[in-house]
């Protein structure tokens, strides 16, 4: 549509009287032929309405008698139970919530509803979290029990300091004690007194315990809970208060996993007296030791060593490098699968080169597969030692050092030290005129450090996916800098040749130009 006015639209252009009188009147056509316009798209928008409300009636019809050949009609009732079981969480309880299985699945339809609540196995395990109002939950929690019917029980409980609310949820808990298979309750020692009214015979299906005292009480006294004898338990976690092992009357001869953590220990518990402690488990498999105050007296580091041939896991996490040295020195674990090292990093020493300790460790710890150390601790060469140290097995690799936020607000109050640089991410790739470490590894993960360079990244991810036999598949770097350059880019194709890489860098800092007013947009903004 032509017009005298072309060269004047899209402009700041003001007409005179005279233009604005011809405007008007060019435009009377133009607005009468966009109405009918507007009027003919009415009608057809009418008649698309009509056609699309049959057409969902159609599809209504249809795919209402299609259901009924849906396949999962047909399914015989133990594949949908096993079905139902599989949609059931494998690495925690279930949470009394309708966002997921079980109480999801009866809420698809009636049929389901039935089925659910007619297969015990998927009440048998629960999670509570204690609430303010205890008898509603208890009553719930009743409820999701009675449809277990005969089952053992796995039951975990995070309780609060509250004594009135705790101890009504233990003594619902302990109502069904006779079937009580593994059990996690987090509890202050006012719950755990209640916990001594059991005897062994009252669990006689018990196979794994974890208690903590998150009240941290050290006078409480673990041996007066009679149900750490029982028959059956294979499985023992225990925190939060002092514990002198000689005095737990436990059967240490059966148990597979052990974990003693957040604890300080009691006075008179030496090294001798822990070594002794682990030596009593001829099974055992697992091993997780934290040691906050460890008795630093009387360190004997050349006494005779404790071998145990059953341990595949075992987690150290203590204050003293001394401690920390003995306790290696003295065990010999030939056929451990998987070390976690680490410390509170305000109070662990540096290790030096000399301390040839842990070196010796590995050293005869052929078959390890993960090895998770904190790295603050150590100094360049001896990290570099430490990794020349593991056995050629290894398939997983962590290193990293904490960020602590001490202040109370969330501010960085000390700066991430790890001697993870350069050097050390080189010692891992892969070299013509030497055998690199770690032919079999498939995870790198590597947090909390700031002098690894994005050129060192580049140079390993390109020489360990260069291989003729590359079987690393998951690669993460943390690192406590800000990102120099973009390198994504160059890392998209063995992203897309399937290797799972992240990089993550910390986040700039944020400035506001409403900092300081009252009603800065985004400061407390509750709409």
């Amino acid at each position: 549509m032509s017009s005298a006015f072309a060269t004047k639209l899209g402009e700041n252009y003001c007409p005179n009287v005279q233009e604005a009188a011809e405007l008007k009147a060019l435009l009377v056509e133009p607005v009468l032929r966009l109405k009918r316009l507007d009027d003919e798209i009415a009608e057809m928008q009418r008649a698309i309405d009509k056609l699309t409300e049959e057409r969902n009636r159609v599809a209504a019809y249809v795919s209402a008698h299609r259901a009924l050949l849906s396949p999962v009609r047909t399914l015989p009732l133990d594949i949908i139970q096993e079905i139902f079981s599989a949609c059931l969480p494998t690495d925690r309880n279930c949470v009394m919530s309708a966002s997921e299985a079980p109480v999801l699945l009866g809420r698809i339809c009636s049929s389901w509803r039935a089925i659910s609540l007619s297969t015990p196995s998927l009440w048998a395990n629960i999670h509570i979290a204690e609430s303010t109002s205890p008898p509603t939950r208890i009553e719930i929690f009743k409820t999701w029990l009675s449809r277990s019917g005969h089952w053992p029980l796995s039951i975990s409980l995070e309780g609060s300091t509250s004594e009135w609310t705790m101890v009504p949820f233990i003594e619902a808990i302990i109502s069904f004690a006779h079937r009580w298979q593994h059990i996690r309750l987090a509890v202050s020692e006012v719950a755990l007194k209640v916990l001594g009214r059991l005897t062994p015979t009252d669990v006689p299906i018990l196979r794994s315990l974890w208690l903590n005292n998150f009240c941290f009480s050290p006078g409480f006294d673990w041996s007066q809970l009679e149900i750490l004898c029982a028959a059956n338990i294979s499985r023992l976690g225990i925190s939060g208060s002092q514990i002198k092992a000689e005095a737990l009357s436990l059967r240490w001869d059966q148990l597979t996993e052990l974990d003693i953590g957040d604890t300080s220990w009691h006075p008179h518990l030496t090294i001798e007296a822990i070594l002794e402690m682990i030596s009593k488990c001829s099974r055992l498999q697992s091993c997780k030791l934290m040691l906050t105050h460890p008795v630093l007296e009387h360190i004997d580091v050349a006494g005779p060593a404790i071998e145990i041939t059953s341990l595949r896991i075992f987690s150290l996490k203590t204050d003293y490098k001394a401690f920390a040295i003995a306790l290696l020195g003295r065990l010999a674990l030939p056929n451990l699968r998987h070390l976690s090292f680490s410390g509170f990093l305000k109070r662990l020493q540096a290790f030096e080169p000399e301390d040839q300790t842990l070196c010796r460790f590995l050293n005869i710890t052929t078959q390890l597969e993960t090895f998770s150390i904190c790295s603050k601790p150590f100094l360049k060469s001896f990290l570099l030692q430490t990794l020349h140290s593991l056995p050629p097995t290894l398939r997983r690799l962590e290193i990293m050092a904490d960020i602590e936020r001490g202040d109370g607000w969330g501010f960085l109050t000390e700066t991430p030290i790890s001697p993870f640089d350069d050097d050390c991410l080189r010692a891992l790739n892969a070299d013509p005129t030497r055998p690199y470490l770690f032919p079999k590894l498939q995870t790198l993960y590597i947090n909390c450090c700031h002098r690894i360079s994005d050129e060192a990244i580049l140079e390993f991810i390109h020489a360990r996916m260069a291989l003729e036999e590359c079987s690393l598949k998951r690669v993460h770097f943390g690192l406590a800098r800000h990102a120099e350059v973009d390198i994504s880019p160059r890392l998209q194709p063995f992203v897309d040749a399937g290797l799972d890489l992240s990089v993550v860098y910390l986040r700039p800092t944020s400035f506001s130009p409403w900092l300081g007013l009252p009603h800065a947009p985004g400061v407390f903004d509750t709409e």
